[in-house]
């Protein structure tokens, strides 16, 4: 199974931007178990509520792991040095492995107001607002630039 300093690890590389697994390699052991360490099952889905904070925070950390300007952009609000967003996407490994964490993962309401949620989960160290514009929940990236930046992603 893997734990959870493991997948801390992958979910800071995945909010820093970075196509590798940066988790320290675990000693050899038997294909089986090493595929299990490695792909543990994926949590059960979650249903966001349609048009919630939270299904557009899911959907952003998602669009994330492919690393697109077309998939990110319409989901967050622009911000100077957004592009740092979409400077690649995940090794297919990685990212299948986030994606089905994501998924399952809960999401934590922290602060709300009508027009503004804050919201907290495993994918990101540090909880991201999300901001109602134009009837349409978008996440302000501008923590996770400033993150990227500082690491020089």
């Amino acid at each position: 199974m893997i734990t959870f300093a493991r997948m801390s690890v992958v979910a800071l590389c995945a909010l820093a931007g970075c196509a590798k697994d940066a988790a320290p390699e675990a000693p050899k052991k038997s294909k089986v178990s090493m595929d299990l360490a490695l792909n543990p099952p994926a949590p059960p889905e979650k249903t966001d509520p349609a048009g919630s904070p939270e299904a557009a925070y899911r959907l952003y950390m998602l669009a994330n792991l492919e690393g697109t300007e077309a998939k990110i952009r319409p989901l967050i609000i622009d911000r100077p040095g957004a592009e740092i967003l979409w400077q690649g996407p995940y090794s297919a490994d990685t990212a299948k492995l986030l994606a089905g964490q994501y998924r399952g993962m809960d999401i934590e309401r922290v602060a709300e107001t009508p027009t503004r949620v804050t919201l907290k989960s495993m994918a990101a160290p540090m909880p991201i607002e999300l901001v109602l514009v134009d009837k349409q929940w978008k996440v302000d990236p501008t923590p996770i630039i400033a993150f990227r930046q500082l690491l020089g992603k």
